[in-house]
C-alpha cells in the first residue's frame, strides 16, 4: 500500500513539471519580456495620442475590450471615444509609469501609474491627472497583443486648509 501511494505521489509530482516541446522557443529573460509588455502599453498610447486606429488595432488581440470611465469599450470604440475628444480641441497625455509586468509563458498582466495630464481645449490650462490602470497582453508569434484593458481615474486631492 505504501508503496503504491509513493508510486502515486512521484506521477503526480512528475506531471506537474513542464518540459519544453522540442523545437520550441526558448523563453527570453522576464525583464526583456516585461520591457516588452511595457512598450506595448506604450504603444498602444502613442495610437491613441496622434489618432492612429491602424497602430492601435495592431496592437489589440481580437476580443480586446477595455473599461474606462465607468464603461465598458471594444477597441474601434475606445479610439473613437478619444478621437472624437480631439476633434473638440482636448489634448491628453499619457505615461506608463512604476509598471509592474508578470509574464506567465504566453500570458501577462501589468499594472501601472499613468501620470499624465488633459487639456479641455486650447483655451483652458493642464489639468495633472493620474490612473491606475492594468491590462492583460498575451504573445501572438513574437509581439504582445493587449486583450484587456482597465483604466481608473485617481481622484485630485482636496484643496489644502490654509487656515
Amino acid at each position: 500500500m505504501l508503496a503504491r501511494l509513493v508510486l502515486i505521489n512521484l506521477i503526480v509530482l512528475a506531471a506537474s513539471f513542464r518540459m519544453p516541446a522540442q523545437g520550441a522557443t526558448p523563453q527570453v529573460t522576464h525583464s526583456t519580456e516585461a520591457t516588452a509588455v511595457a512598450d506595448t502599453m506604450r504603444a498602444m498610447y502613442v495610437a491613441a495620442a496622434t489618432d492612429d486606429l491602424a497602430k492601435f488595432r495592431s496592437l489589440i488581440a481580437p476580443g480586446f475590450y477595455a473599461f474606462d470611465n465607468g464603461k465598458r469599450y471594444d477597441g474601434d470604440a475606445l479610439m473613437q471615444m478619444v478621437i472624437s475628444a480631439h476633434a473638440k480641441g482636448m489634448k491628453i497625455v499619457w505615461n506608463v509609469t512604476e509598471p509592474d509586468a508578470h509574464i506567465h509563458g504566453d500570458y501577462a498582466w501589468i499594472a501601472h501609474t499613468n501620470v499624465g495630464s488633459i487639456q479641455a481645449s486650447a483655451a483652458a490650462g493642464l489639468t495633472p491627472m493620474t490612473w491606475l490602470e492594468s491590462a492583460c497582453p498575451e504573445r501572438h508569434n513574437s509581439s504582445w497583443k493587449i486583450v484587456f484593458f482597465q483604466s481608473s481615474r485617481v481622484p485630485a486631492p482636496p484643496p489644502s486648509d490654509s487656515r
